[in-house]
């Protein structure tokens, strides 16, 4: 930045501030609540349902998975007591793919050849398909995974026998380990 001798202060504090700012956002980003509910794209209940659980990053995530749902197109392939299985095709760059879903009856479960929700933890497109399908207006509970969730950091905290870690009893550890820095 230039400084020039007829400058006004004014005009100096407020270039000082540009600096500042940019600064600021290039080395720590900008601040994002946590808790804030983010902008819904789509005007559906299953939408702000997860707008309002998930993190802003996991609903995009989420968001772009429903928004695509809406070119997939569903066929009956077998059904029969115990199960149902769809195919689910979608037109992308001129060639269409084609996913299998398969719906089981008595567990009331969706499950997808992708394999996204068991790889990523987000439930598919092709998914999706089914339950706008089926008039679903928000996602089943066991679709949610708490690891995206906004909460996901709050409650308890347990150790792999399932028992209970406590806040360190030692407060004077946590000052050692934060001066080791």
């Amino acid at each position: 930045m230039m400084v020039d001798e007829d400058m006004e202060d004014t005009e100096f504090s407020k270039q000082n501030a540009k600096v500042a700012q940019a600064f600021f956002v290039f080395s720590f980003g900008y601040h994002v609540d946590a808790f804030e509910v983010a902008q819904c794209l789509l005007p559906m209940p299953m939408n702000k349902q997860m707008a309002t659980l998930h993190t802003r990053t996991m609903f995009q995530k989420f968001e772009q998975e429903l928004i695509q749902s809406t070119t997939c197109f569903l066929e009956l392939k077998t059904e029969d007591a115990c199960k149902v299985v769809f195919n689910v095709s979608e037109r992308k760059n001129w060639e269409t793919r084609v996913a299998e879903v398969v719906y089981v009856k008595d567990s009331d479960h969706a499950s997808c050849s992708c394999k996204r929700f068991e790889f990523v933890g987000i439930i598919c497109k092709h998914i999706l398909a089914l339950f706008r399908r089926d008039q679903t207006e928000y996602m089943p509970d066991k679709y949610i995974l708490k690891r995206w969730k906004k909460t996901a950091k709050s409650g308890l905290v347990s150790d792999a026998n399932g028992n209970e870690i406590k806040d360190c009893a030692d407060p004077g550890l946590l000052i050692k380990r934060s001066t080791m820095s």
